[in-house]
This record gives C-alpha cells, sequence and structure tokens, in this order.
C-alpha cells in the first residue's frame, strides 16, 4: 500500500515540475524578446497597435496588400496609433491590415514587426456608437 501511495505521489510531483518548467519557458522566452505585445504570433492580437521599432525620421509604409512591392497608400510615424483588422503571414513574415486615421480613416496593410500592442484606442477617437 505505501509502495502505491509513494508512486502516487511521485506521479503528481512529476506533473508539478513539468507544469512549472512549461512556465519557466514562457518567461525565458519572454525576456529574450519573444514577447507576445508585438505583432509576431499568427493567432489573436490586441484591439489597437502602436507603431513601432522605426529609426527617428522615418515613416511605416501603409500597403494596399501585403508585402513589399504592393501599392502605398499611406505613412505612419513611430508612436501612431492604429486599429487591428487582423493578420496574416505573407512571404517570411507578417502583414497586418489596420485602419489609420481619426478624422480621414484609411485601411492597409503594414508589416507587423513595425507594431506593438496598444492600451485602446487613439485619443480623440471616437466610436461608431458615438455618431447615433
Amino acid at each position: 500500500m505505501r509502495t502505491i501511495a509513494f508512486m502516487a505521489v511521485m506521479a503528481l510531483f512529476g506533473v508539478t515540475c513539468a507544469a512549472a518548467q512549461g512556465v519557466h519557458e514562457d518567461s525565458l522566452q519572454a525576456t529574450k524578446g519573444g514577447t507576445s505585445d508585438y505583432a509576431d504570433g499568427f493567432s489573436g492580437g490586441p484591439d489597437y497597435w502602436d507603431v513601432a521599432n522605426l529609426s527617428r525620421g522615418e515613416t511605416l509604409n501603409v500597403r494596399s496588400e501585403p508585402g513589399t512591392g504592393k501599392e502605398i497608400i499611406g505613412t505612419l510615424s513611430i508612436g501612431d496609433r492604429v486599429r487591428n483588422l487582423g493578420c496574416k503571414p505573407s512571404g517570411s513574415g507578417r502583414w497586418c491590415k489596420i485602419e489609420a486615421g481619426l478624422k480621414q480613416k484609411f485601411t492597409g496593410w503594414v508589416n507587423g514587426k513595425y507594431l506593438r500592442e496598444a492600451a485602446g484606442p487613439p485619443q480623440g477617437a471616437t466610436s461608431s456608437n458615438d455618431a447615433m
């Protein structure tokens, strides 16, 4: 009977250690730059992104379709906040469809490596419910 109880405790200990190892690996990935606050995954995502990872004075091209060879329909600057309309893999990267602009809204595609999760809508933005 003691042998069975001992084996049950050891099995539970093994499961607990495996779960703790998974948490440890997740935290290591986050500290190595694998954070999920950038548009680097292929599922889900925040409601809004901030434009990031640009050098001072650079702009981010907004394109008509995913891909660097597609028509440029606008530009964004670092810190601009955009609405996330969904991301998808394209070529060797991830491209995200965004809605930008407060008064003159436009929709296009940007490379996900230049987006970082944002806390909420841009200041001054109104929801479609405000117009009613």
